[in-house]
């Protein structure tokens, strides 16, 4: 549709790129020629093979023993968080966070002298207590926890003999991640580690910001690097079996490149202290697994991958955007039929422990797990890639079918060739920690897969429907959906730019109305669904009155997250914006076409900067396009379209 070239512009990312430098962002890691996961181009790093296969990797099996664990809690705490505020990024201003990630550059030999740096002396964690931290875990049905040990902060949550400044030289005075690694061994809970390569703190930290161009490193960032190397031993040889290894320094459109920690090097380091260690990809190599940050992954079953989410708005505890018992679900069952692993992000409040409201929201999705379990963990997404019904995941020669559409009543799939279903049941808690089966009808005719799941069986939050099949099921399987019911719709239309509608929500069909400066001739019949549909016929457009920065704008009808926008649009050659707004009086500015893209259409990916990561969605009612300068001109609009969802 359209003479333009089609462009997904994601402007709020560029901004956050401006203002939040080294804020981090989903990451997929790839090899030349490979499918990308996102055609945002900062979030996938690309190497090629002879690169690729210059790196460590680990042992398949012991990759799969992590992907079968399927959801992890990440616990994020520092001493930033006093006062309930956000670890690091929400105490430390860009004047303070050095380089990349702000204006400040280390000179081999001076501390940061701002209040935070301080707040160590306040920190007695007088309600700490590593077992029922773990107790907790297990309650709530995680699998896995990876404490932030050392955050951008530069904080050690460890007795490190490389620094002074540590939680063992607090009022506290004990080896935190010493005591939780106990608790987690006697307990038989795998235990990882998160550790940031960045560190505001450091005086010989300097990556970049050096040099004629300043993008090189400073002249005592050595002396950083062979530091790391040292608390990095220490981790992986003072506290047990480590199981997981998470770096946080992002590739990031090479922000960040592995000459910045001698990457390789320390990888090699990192398999040969903890065999069977699984490592991601946040230290600019590829690693064992990618890690999509505040969104959701896509089905692939080449690489195993982990989507990061914080339970609140923020990674650590403010008490502020808390997540409901299904929203958790519906990320967790989202994550495993696309094939990945889900870690939870929660911290403790300052006096250490975990708030009591979250810590029960979470048991109930426990409480979930405990009944459902079987459907989640040591399951692999399949043997159907999601469709718009929900997903789908497996085990052996049983397959689950995770149905999240509460208006899904017949299912239709492809058939598995060469195998075949021998019996259906949904499966209903009992109330005691396990299920019942009720028995659906089913079909299989014409290479076509039919299952009945009648209104009265579904459940709210997911409705598992366990499928008995002839034979066991081959690795690496996922069939297309059928046509018209896949959730992922690859199409060459112009009108489909976000088809994935597990990340994207739905294409939005109805609107309460438009408000424009003024048109140049009425709305007819049927305009308002031309619009915000297909565009109509050629030559159909809405037009406003000549004028300056003339504009429309489409009521939605309701708050919602806005994730995308289809805009077809000219102003004579005058810029043309985007801005989105929640109550029509305040409008925040999410896109501008730039000089390099004058004419459209354009495809607008809506993100907001949550957490320290940019996210699919912005809260809005209203979206107004406008003429944002020049000389006074007419906006004619051929499209209008925009996709939505009703949560993160």
């Amino acid at each position: 549709m359209g003479s333009g070239v089609l462009r997904r512009l994601p402007f709020l990312a560029l901004t956050c790129a401006l203002a939040f430098p080294g804020c981090a962002h989903a990451q997929w890691t790839i090899q030349a020629g490979e499918p990308r996961q996102s055609k945002v181009s900062f979030l996938v790093e690309e190497l090629s093979k002879k690169d690729w296969d210059a790196n460590s990797y680990a042992d398949p099996k012991d990759v799969e023993k992590w992907q079968d664990l399927r959801y992890g809690l990440m616990i994020s705490f520092g001493v930033t968080v006093k006062g309930n505020a956000e670890l690091s990024w929400g105490t430390i201003g860009a004047s303070e966070r050095k380089a990349p990630d702000g204006n400040a550059l280390s000179d081999g030999k001076s501390l940061p002298m701002a209040e935070w740096t301080r707040w160590d002396r306040d920190m007695k964690l007088e309600k700490f207590n590593a077992r029922e931290w773990v107790a907790w875990a297990k309650a709530a049905g995680f699998k896995y926890i990876v404490p932030v040990i050392k955050h951008h902060d530069g904080f050690h949550q460890w007795n490190t003999a490389y620094s002074d400044y540590k939680i063992t030289n607090t009022p506290f005075g004990r080896d935190l991640l010493k005591e939780l690694a106990d608790a987690c061994k006697e307990a038989g809970m795998p235990l990882g580690i998160y550790y940031s390569q960045r560190d505001w703190h450091h005086p010989d930290y300097a990556p970049t910001g050096f040099g004629p161009n300043k993008d090189q490193p400073g002249p005592d960032h050595q002396k950083y690097i062979d530091y790391q190397f040292n608390v990095v031993r220490e981790l992986l040889t003072k506290y047990g079996k480590i199981s997981v290894f998470w770096w946080d320094a992002a590739w990031w459109g090479g922000m960040f490149k592995e000459q910045n920690w001698d990457a390789k090097r320390m990888t090699k380091m990192v398999r040969e202290l903890q065999p069977g260690i699984v490592i991601n990809n946040r230290n600019s190599v590829p690693g064992d697994f990618d890690t999509p940050e505040q969104r959701m992954g896509v089905f692939q079953t080449n690489r195993a991958w982990e989507s990061t989410v914080s339970y609140e708005d923020t990674w650590s505890y403010t008490g502020v955007g808390a997540k409901t018992r299904e929203q958790v679900l519906n990320l967790l069952v989202k994550t495993a039929i696309n094939n990945g692993n889900l870690i939870l992000s929660l911290g403790p409040e300052w006096a250490g422990n975990f708030n009591a409201d979250e810590m029960a929201t979470t048991v109930k999705v426990g409480d979930w797990l405990r009944a459902y379990g079987k459907a989640i963990y040591d399951t692999r997404g399949g043997p159907w890639k999601p469709g718009r019904w929900g997903g789908s995941t497996w085990r052996g020669s049983t397959a689950y079918l995770h149905v999240l559409d509460p208006k899904a009543g017949e299912i239709a799939l492809r058939s598995i060739s060469g195998n075949r279903v021998r019996a259906a049941n949904v499966l209903l808690a009992n109330g005691k920690g396990g299920v019942v089966s009720k028995p659906v009808s089913f079909s299989e005719t014409g290479g076509v897969l039919k299952i009945n799941v009648p209104a009265n069986l579904h459940d709210a939050a997911d409705t598992v429907v366990q499928l008995d099949l002839a034979k066991p099921l081959p690795k690496g399987i996922g069939l297309d959906p059928l046509p018209g019911t896949g959730a992922e719709e690859y199409s060459q239309s112009l009108h489909k730019p976000f088809d994935y509608e597990l990340v994207y929500g739905k294409r939005t069909d109805a609107v309460a109305g438009l408000t424009s400066s003024g048109l140049s001739q009425p709305l007819r019949d049927g305009d308002l669904t031309r619009l915000i549909q297909d565009g109509g016929a050629a030559g159909f457009a809405v037009t406003t009155a000549k004028g300056d920065k003339p504009w429309v704008e489409l009521d939605l009808g309701k708050t919602t997250f806005v994730t995308g926008v289809y805009l077809d649009a000219d102003a004579g050659g005058q810029p043309i914006a985007i801005s989105v707004s929640s109550d029509g009086q305040t409008y925040k500015p999410v896109w501008q076409a730039g000089d390099k893209q004058p004419k459209g259409p354009w495809e607008v990916e809506v993100n907001d900067f949550i957490a320290g990561a940019i996210t699919p969605g912005h809260a809005a009612r209203y979206v107004r396009v406008s003429v944002s300068g020049g000389a006074s001109s007419a906006l004619v609009v051929r499209q209008l379209g925009t996709w939505s969802k009703a949560a993160k």
